[in-house]
């Protein structure tokens, strides 16, 4: 049995186009799709989770808790933008994906001052961090100009 290839379905209701198929739908600017933009957020959380792993135990419900916690606000709140039904609805989640980013450098930062990172791995992750952000920042000002 052969199988079914979702039909997909392009609209322009602002000048950012959403493919729909049965299953799923992802919204496509002039940067990456946002399928694109959460597989990035994605490996940032995987990074924070590894990181954190090796902070004090004493930490879990501390820092390590609210570090990873900041981490999955990121991919969470651009897929959930993803879904609202305008282009001002979506750009507001990615200011939550934004400040979720800033909360986690600040976070990084600390974990460093307190010794519970390397040095090395810090700026790793500061740097990634930064990227991400400013990438949201560039596509919640391509949101903003479309609504």
């Amino acid at each position: 049995m052969r199988a079914k290839i979702p039909r997909i379905v392009a609209q322009r209701s602002w000048p950012i186009l959403l493919f729909r198929t049965a299953e799923s739908a992802f919204i496509v600017g002039r940067g990456l799709p946002q399928a694109e933009r959460v597989a990035e957020a994605r490996e940032l959380v995987r990074a924070v989770y590894g990181a954190t792993s090796a902070y004090p135990s004493s930490e879990m419900y501390g820092l390590v808790a609210q570090s990873r916690r900041a981490a999955v606000g990121i991919p969470a709140n651009i897929a959930e933008g993803s879904g609202r039904g305008t282009a001002a609805d979506y750009a507001h989640f990615v200011d939550f994906a934004v400040g979720s980013a800033c909360e986690l450098e600040t976070l990084i930062i600390l974990a460093a001052d307190l010794g519970f990172v390397r040095a090395n791995v810090s700026e790793s992750l500061q740097g990634r961090i930064r990227r991400e952000r400013r990438m949201l920042i560039r596509f919640r000002q391509q949101l903003r100009r479309a609504g």
